[in-house]
């Protein structure tokens, strides 16, 4: 599933806080993870604080949330001789269950579950006022289709444990605002507009939900790549705005959401300067 890299033109500075030169200890930043197949690179834009602080959540969702799916899916890893071969089940307890007393089970008997959720439009684009708060999430489920066997198998070994289910949302919406930024970066150029989600990708926002969200419209069907990441120029009220589309996951079915991500606004210039849009290798 994995497809080869596109390394667009270097940044020369850090695209989150502004650093440059030696000090910064420049190095290359993959739009998408690289553990999640990511393919689009931009050398010479992370400096190394952020590149500490961008991991951290990167890592906690690659390893942790999207861990199953990159197994099942065999999906890039760094270290090939550390990838488990095996994934954790916990006790029970009232009420649920606790991360606790482990039981490893072979990644073909998992029974796995990958979520991610459906937001509505983005306040900015929906004419309401700065938010960080998300209406009406949606939770769309995937699981093996061999999932009552699999849990059939296990009951009758006797396991009395469950799949570690939750979901870390604020890494999440983290992780959608660093994709944006990365490819809005790729495709117009570190400075060419002012950026809105920074304050997110650095975990200081109070506004994530007016600036990121979804179509609002019934999803298309799946499609034949592991992620799609494409941009586009709107106006709004006489606003030039950067608009980054995200469906990670894209050939899952049922079809995987879509988020819509405003990633800035461009000073005033024409509709043709500008062009309609690209499409990135992310």
């Amino acid at each position: 599933m994995a497809e080869s890299a596109r390394r667009f033109s270097a940044v020369g500075a850090c695209i989150y806080c502004g650093a440059s030169g030696d000090s910064a200890r420049l190095s290359d930043e993959h739009i998408v993870p690289y553990a999640l197949n990511g393919k689009g690179i931009l050398p010479a834009a992370s400096c190394s604080d952020c590149a500490k602080e961008t991991a951290k959540f990167e890592g906690r969702l690659t390893r942790g949330v999207f861990l199953p799916i990159r197994l099942q899916g065999n999906f890039r890893t760094r270290r090939p001789k550390e990838r488990p071969s095996k994934l954790p089940m916990y006790d029970v307890v009232e009420g649920g269950f606790a991360p606790i007393n482990p039981e490893y089970v072979p990644i073909d008997m998992y029974p796995a579950f990958h979520t991610l959720p459906e937001f509505e439009r983005p306040g900015i684009l929906a004419g309401e006022e700065p938010a960080g708060e998300f209406k009406n999430v949606r939770l769309h489920a995937w699981w093996p289709p061999d999932l009552q066997s699999r849990l059939g198998h296990l009951k009758a070994a006797g396991m009395k444990k469950k799949s570690l289910s939750g979901f870390l949302f604020n890494d999440f919406v983290r992780l959608i605002a660093k994709i944006a930024h990365g490819v809005a970066v790729a495709n117009y150029g570190h400075a060419s507009f002012h950026p809105f989600l920074l304050e997110t990708i650095l975990n200081r926002s109070t506004s994530a939900a007016y600036y990121i969200g979804g179509t609002g419209e019934r999803l298309p069907e799946k499609e034949n790549e592991t992620h799609r990441v494409t941009t586009a120029i709107h106006h709004v009220d006489e606003k030039v705005l950067l608009v980054v589309t995200i469906r990670l996951f894209a050939f899952m079915h049922p079809p995987a959401p879509i988020y819509v991500v405003v990633a800035g606004e461009f000073p005033p210039r024409t509709f043709f300067d500008l062009g309609m849009g690209n499409p990135c290798s992310a």
